[in-house]
């Protein structure tokens, strides 16, 4: 029996693709799983506050202000289990870092969520081989949907931290160098169908 619905949570370094490809899973979602998916990219929490703050597109932020994120998470969380129909699926977005505690807590909550909604909770960590991923930061739209646009920040990320590996028997490791989104979501999409085949 295929579920109810599904907590998919794209994981990778700032610029690797993820809203970019949850916006083509979403797009795709209906016509190949025939599910209905919602996008809460990590932002959609996060702007509120930063812009309150003329956040100015560096990774730098205080603790106080991640405090404040979490609570508007909390409350989106909160409508999810709550308030969205039991078939909903979502798309989560974030940069979870190892050692990194906010990483770690996106992950249980998520974990915790989908158990709440008895959701399959799928991790999908996405790779991008640096120089790419560097040449992406400081595109406009990122700056538009209020997002890291400073290369040299980026880079000295990347060489001090290690992305976040969920541990669950549904991940998926994806490479989005040179894989167009839409290649990309379809092939999350065709994982899920595989997890838990219709019918």
């Amino acid at each position: 029996m295929s579920p109810s619905s599904w907590i998919v949570h794209l994981v990778g370094y700032p610029a690797v693709g993820k809203r970019t490809v949850a916006v083509e899973l979403v797009a795709a979602s209906e016509a190949v799983l025939g599910q209905r998916f919602v996008l809460v990219d990590n932002h959609l929490s996060g702007n509120p506050i930063l812009a309150v703050l003329d956040h100015s597109g560096s990774g730098h932020v205080g603790a106080e202000v991640w405090e404040l994120v979490d609570e508007v998470r909390d409350v989106v969380d909160r409508a999810i289990r709550d308030l969205a129909p039991p078939d909903r699926s979502f798309v989560f977005t974030n940069a979870a870092m190892v050692g990194d505690a906010s990483g770690t807590r996106a992950v249980a909550r998520l974990a915790r969520l989908a158990e709440a909604r008895q959701s399959t909770y799928v991790p999908v960590v996405l790779s991008c081989a640096p120089d790419e991923l560097l040449r992406r930061v400081p595109a406009p739209d990122r700056r538009s949907h209020g997002k890291w646009t400073a290369p040299a920040e980026v880079a000295a990320h990347v060489a001090r931290h290690a992305v976040l590996r969920p541990d669950s028997p549904h991940l998926l490791d994806l490479d989005t160098t040179s894989t167009p989104p839409a290649r990309t979501a379809r092939a999350i999409l065709d994982h899920l169908a595989a997890i838990d085949p219709p019918g």
